[in-house]
């Protein structure tokens, strides 16, 4: 089939290659010659990257129900749609009268065309749905209101929540009993034995531990359950988050499993340090950051946004292979809800971009993850972040407010390019930082700084 540039577009603008803007001005230029030739012509989307794009996105349109003429099959792709959240009921009657519309015709559209098309869902809410459409579903009962569910693909290794009581799912066919399951008499933590703290954070504590079954060694993230909404928001986005990427310079997951009252996220657990406890030669830390800045942009190609990315959250191994890890604080760019609130900040103030220190969080795009891999860089060439104050508060204020400080003036024998391209990636203004993460790599690699 042929891809239209309206549906192109818009899957441009969710993976982060272009902005509204961007876009509406590249149409202009569209009439004989198509999008993707104006996007290859003006560099803004390189051309293997483009036809990798086009690929994927016919692979999932071709995935989804057919003509109007496969009701149910259509109503059943919106129904996953609105349950996730990602189309509205107003938004799915539009597009299946539009469908009813041109029903007759030659090269009728799918929905799923016509939702791309719209911009009423993205790509990869579309592929999920798609993929959910046609996945065999699971009886579950609730363990505490005995309330029944259909789990589309369970997986033991996973926790599913009552939407009534937030009682735990299991299997209809057999309850388990209230008795400690086998791996819990075995450990604190199940079947992940020799467990050694490396570190605390917002959400838990991270252990060092065996996992006894697959006889490797994880990074075990507890989380004890509360009860309160958010936190349990922010496990749930986070799992599902780090399943979506797989990439050789992002911390992968291993599984999650649920112990009692806690949660459990076993990831890949990598020895060295982080880039908070290295230092490095100007040319080695542009080499390190460059190789970050291409995982971010994958991530922000899959629709995420990390938005704490600071020198705790990079470790590099043995071998120097740096890795980006925690993704707990990360935005689904096309999601509109939040469970941040107006006014608040999270992050790591010393290395969060301006409009996200001030709390807009409809503001941070993935420019905002280029500020903060522009202050790691800053952090790594003088020793200290771009900013920093007595106080969370006060730190806050002077990323908003208070002129940056070029790195020269703190440490000597820095190279003028690679200190214009941290003033790039370091401005206030979004508009001004380097657009895509991809572009940061790509000034970064041309970089041969001594040192």
């Amino acid at each position: 089939m042929e891809l239209k540039d309206s549906i192109l577009g818009n899957v441009c603008v969710e993976r982060g290659w272009l902005d509204r803007e961007d876009l509406a001005d590249c149409l202009k230029e569209c009439g004989i010659i198509p999008l993707s030739k104006v996007l290859i012509r003006r560099r803004l989307i390189p051309e293997e990257e483009l036809e990798t794009l086009r690929a994927e996105i016919l692979k999932v349109l071709d995935r989804a129900p057919g003509s109007g003429h496969d009701r149910e099959e259509d109503l059943m792709l919106g129904r996953f749609l609105r349950s996730a959240g990602q189309l509205s009921e107003e938004h799915l009657d539009g597009a299946l009268a539009l469908q009813r519309d041109l029903e007759g015709r030659d090269g009728m559209p799918r929905l799923g065309e016509i939702l791309i098309e719209k911009g009423f869902v993205t790509l990869s809410a579309l592929e999920d749905a798609v993929l959910a459409a046609r996945a065999p579903r699971t009886p579950v009962t609730c363990r505490s209101c005995r309330a029944t569910y259909a789990v589309v693909r369970y997986s033991l290794g996973r926790v599913y929540l009552c939407r009534a009581c937030k009682g735990e799912l299991v299997p209809a066919s057999g309850l388990p009993s209230e008795t400690p399951s086998r791996g819990e008499a075995e450990g604190e933590f199940g079947r992940y034995g020799s467990p050694e703290e490396i570190g605390r954070g917002g959400m838990g504590v991270v252990y060092k531990a065996r996992d006894e079954i697959h006889n490797r060694w994880v990074a075990l993230k507890v989380i004890k359950d509360t009860g309160r909404l958010e936190e349990l928001t922010r496990f749930r986005r986070e799992v599902a988050i780090a399943r979506a990427l797989h990439h050789p310079n992002i911390v992968s997951l291993h599984e999650v499993s649920h112990l009692g009252s806690r949660h459990l996220i076993a990831m890949e657990y990598i020895e060295g340090k982080t880039l908070a406890d290295v230092r490095l030669s100007m040319k080695r830390s542009a080499e390190l950051i460059a190789l970050v800045a291409r995982a971010v942009q994958y991530a922000h190609s899959r629709g995420i946004v990390h938005r704490d990315i600071k020198p705790q959250n990079i470790m590099v191994d043995l071998d120097g292979k740096p890795y980006l890890m925690d993704f707990g604080l990360a935005k689904v760019i096309e999601t509109s809800s939040s469970i941040t609130s107006v006014g608040t900040a999270l992050g790591t103030p010393g290395y969060m971009a301006p409009e996200q220190a001030i709390g807009r969080s409809s503001r941070v795009d993935r420019r905002s993850d280029v500020y903060s891999l522009g202050a790691v860089l800053y952090f790594l060439m003088t020793g200290r972040p771009p900013f920093w104050g007595v106080n969370p508060v006060d730190t806050i204020r002077r990323v908003v407010y208070d002129p940056l400080v070029p790195p020269s003036e703190i440490a000597s024998a820095i190279p003028k390019d690679l200190e214009a391209i941290v003033l790039k990636c370091l401005d206030k203004d979004k508009n001004r930082r380097y657009q895509t993460a991809r572009h940061l790599a790509e000034e970064l690699e041309q970089v041969r700084p001594e040192g």
